[in-house]
């Protein structure tokens, strides 16, 4: 019968982690798309898994495991009063609070007690089996790698599958009726498996353990969190905020106890001195990615070597030291404690006191204070702190300003060819001459020999309102005329707060300008009969995709915001990611024309790429046999599902090409 206890183990991860990539989905719009919506969910998932594991480890302490399962029969009905008993309410971020403590508040609203019933379910059925008469009760510990296999599964399956072929609603729909057999399977089990009569209602015995060994369980547990964020961070941060992405050092993060945590634990002794020699070269590879000497393709590569190679090693530690039944709740409450603060270091703390991405420092800093060698320690000590010193300077410039926020991480300085640059991570968000007699030149995407530059000197729309979503250096202003208003719309105040104060664009402006803060969604539903003859959406900063800006629902809503003649501008310079096939499906779906077009490096120009939709065939003909645009055939599209709000996946359009191409011909030396 011990498959009955596997059965609901793997099965409650498995809808615990599915559950986190859902919401976390879900969430993205509400914020912007901010990167760190994933790090804020992480921390409210590690609190409520803290949570449940010392609700269940004092009542178990005291109580005993029989009495306390009669209460975990209880609590598995009790979220049906709640999600998934009711439908998950999802309302835009009102600025109010911080992003990080607004997001806790709204999963601690929709699926706090579920997810709290299930944090508790591997703790249960591994006391559960220890006291049982089955003969696995001897190695309890082999139901933590069976809950990892399963939220390992959850990972795996969810982009693939799960998000590939399901609506939003479907997938809630699923895991609905997934948390109804789950109850049903630990109904059964209590029918079936006992606990054994001698232990039923004996509380277990506490038991003494020393300071030291609770402690390295804390620090092995939250250094493994803050490296598997971390590099999560600068992955979905360089590349997109997607499940897809978030799932890499998640993956390995619970790959490693599943390899560690079986009854015969995989751990090489190849693996030798290897961990400390990773904790050093990590601390070179961090400057490597933060002075963008490796492609975004190898740091992915190596920064996940180093993830496996060093959560593994903390992972056996944690094994080898693991207490005997009697301390077994206790053991995993101090890993879910580890694993809640180094959420709460990496996306909330951070955040707010550096402006790079040093938490990838701490991590190892934090890894090498585990090490049991007193001299490894302090070697590992002096160069995290050499390491954390020379963060602060390093740079290949002096910066005039660097901030980070909840959006990312903004750096503004010259270069020696006397251009003020604006740069987002790693993606550029605009240039300025900075000689005044040349200021008044658009530079980079939006020079007048781009497409949109193009679109704007022919005049092509006879356009005398513009509407921006995303104001960057705030370049487009140069474009507009005397009767000519362009109204900019930002998410993040701060990027309005260096336009104005670093570049001279806005100042310069020849028309009228107005700059709306707040999502540009959310304030063109708001924005009443305005209407404007150019849309111009360019929200695709640091190459992630704003899901939410680009879609069949939000599209209809550009529609109505744009004059009979209009046309929509998207700027889709993403690497990684080819957004065509997606304006192609929804220019079909919504009767529109769309074409692309894209221009090369050449000296004031950037290479770019830009798209156009509209509905006017005259302009869109003007478009292609005049201007040089390529139309958008959405019958070579078929294959694609178009997107909305109900529904993304990135599978379809991800740039194998560019990625193969960024290992194949990057020259180490």
């Amino acid at each position: 019968m011990i498959w009955l206890l596997c059965a609901i183990t793997f099965l409650a991860a498995f809808l615990l982690f599915q559950i986190e990539l859902i919401i976390a989905k879900l969430f993205l719009p509400a914020y912007g798309g901010s990167y760190l919506v994933w790090g804020a969910c992480v921390v409210f998932f590690q609190a409520i898994l803290l949570a449940g594991y010392v609700f269940a480890h004092r009542l178990i302490e005291h109580k005993g495991t029989g009495a306390y399962l009669k209460i975990h029969a209880v609590l598995l009905l009790l979220p049906f009063l709640f999600f998934p008993g009711t439908a998950i309410q999802i309302q835009n971020h009102a600025g109010t609070l911080p992003l990080v403590l607004d997001i806790f508040m709204r999963l601690l609203t929709t699926i706090g007690p579920v997810f709290f019933v299930l944090s508790t379910v591997s703790l249960v059925t591994q006391t559960w089996l220890a006291g049982s008469h089955l003969p696995g009760r001897a190695h309890p510990y082999v139901l933590y790698a069976v809950s990892n296999t399963g939220s390992f599964a959850a990972l795996w399956t969810y982009p693939f599958i799960v998000e590939y072929f399901l609506t939003n609603t479907q997938q809630l729909n699923v895991w609905r009726g997934s948390y109804v057999v789950l109850v049903l399977l630990n109904m059964i089990a209590l029918k079936l498996l006992p606990i054994k009569q001698q232990h039923r209602d004996k509380p277990q015995q506490p038991i003494t353990l020393g300071r030291g060994i609770v402690l390295r369980w804390l620090l092995l547990s939250t250094a493994s969190v803050v490296m598997f964020l971390s590099i999560t961070n600068m992955i979905t941060y360089e590349v997109a905020p997607i499940p897809l992405l978030w799932i890499i050092p998640l993956s390995i993060y619970l790959l490693t106890f599943v390899l560690t945590f079986k009854p015969n634990p995989w751990y090489p002794r190849w693996m030798g001195p290897l961990p400390v020699v990773m904790m050093a070269a990590g601390m070179l590879l961090y400057f490597q990615v933060k002075l963008a000497f490796l492609p975004a393709a190898w740091a992915i590569i190596i920064f996940n070597l180093a993830l496996f190679v060093l959560c593994l090693y903390a992972q056996h530690e944690l094994i080898k030291n693991k207490p005997g039944p009697g301390g077994l709740t206790l053991f995993y409450v101090m890993i879910s404690l580890g694993g809640f603060l180094g959420g709460f270091i990496t996306s909330w703390i951070v955040p707010l006191i550096s402006h790079s991405p040093v938490e990838f420092l701490w991590g190892l800093a934090l890894m090498g204070a585990a090490y049991p060698k007193k001299w490894v320690r302090r070697v590992l000590a002096a160069l995290a702190a050499a390491a954390l010193i020379a963060d602060g300077f390093a740079g290949p410039h002096k910066s005039l300003v660097k901030k980070r926020n909840y959006y990312g991480i903004y750096d503004v300085f010259d270069t020696p060819s006397g251009v003020r640059t604006f740069v987002h991570g790693t993606t550029l968000h605009g240039i300025q001459w900075a000689d005044p007699a040349r200021r008044f030149i658009p530079l980079g995407y939006y020079s007048p020999l781009s497409p949109m530059g193009e679109i704007f000197r022919n005049d092509i729309f006879a356009a005398k309102r513009v509407g921006a979503v995303g104001l960057g250096a705030g370049t487009i202003a140069m474009y507009g005329k005397g009767d000519m208003a362009i109204d900019f719309y930002e998410l993040d105040p701060d990027v309005v707060d260096i336009a104005q104060k670093y570049f001279w664009y806005l100042g310069l402006a020849p028309g009228p300008l107005r700059v709306a803060v707040g999502d540009a969604r959310i304030s063109l539903a708001q924005a009443g009969n305005v209407v404007y003859d150019i849309l111009l959406i360019d929200a695709f900063g640091g190459d992630s995709v704003p899901f939410h800006l680009i879609n069949k629902d939000v599209v209809k809503l550009y529609r109505q915001r744009l004059t009979a003649g209009g046309g929509i501008l998207f700027h889709i310079p993403n690497r990684y990611f080819d957004l065509g096939p997606v304006l192609a499906n929804i220019a079909r779906d919504l009767g529109a024309y769309a074409a692309v077009k894209e221009a090369k490096q050449d000296g004031i120009t950037l290479r770019t790429f830009w798209a156009v939709l509209t509905w006017d065939q005259e302009k869109f003909v003007r478009l292609i046999t005049r201007e040089g645009w390529r139309p958008l055939a959405p019958e070579q599209f078929k294959f694609m599902r178009t997107w909305s709000d109900d529904f993304s996946t990135v599978l379809p359009i991800i740039r194998l090409d560019e990625l193969w191409g960024s290992l194949k011909y990057f020259k180490w030396f």
